[in-house]
Order: C-alpha cells, then structure tokens, then sequence
C-alpha cells in the first residue's frame, strides 16, 4: 500500500481508469502499518490483501484465485 511516488491505493485508480477490469487483478501487500485512510478503502474493494510478514502458502492461494478469476473472466 505505501511506495515511493504512489501509493496502493493510488496505483488502483490509475489501473481502473486506464484499463477498466485489470484492478480485479490486483493484491495488495503491508507490512500491517494501514493508515485509516487505507483501512477504510481496502473495505471498499474486493482486492485480497496480503499482511507481511506472511506464509508463502497464503502467496500462493492468493495468487491461484486472482489467476482463477482471471481465467473466468476472460473470454
């Protein structure tokens, strides 16, 4: 959620607006210090969030339901 120049949640709404649909794609990873303002967005959107440190397992769950989703969605 928090990079240099742009943040998470910055990055999402760029990625919406520029190519409607890729969001759905997106994870979002912290190192568990979310900011008010990030709590409250996270809750508005479907996007899984990763909390570091964290299991490689749960890396992989997430990321074969992102691709899951994906694939569905694709025509």
């Amino acid at each position: 959620l928090m990079m240099p120049g742009m943040n998470g949640m910055e990055l999402y709404e760029v990625v919406r607006s520029a190519y409607p649909g890729l969001e759905e794609r997106m994870l979002f990873m912290t190192g568990g210090a979310v900011l008010a303002r990030a709590d409250a967005f996270l809750k508005t959107i479907d996007t899984p969030l990763l909390e570091k440190p964290f299991d490689m397992e749960l890396v992989r769950v997430a990321l074969r339901r992102l691709v899951r989703a994906a694939r569905r969605a694709s025509p």
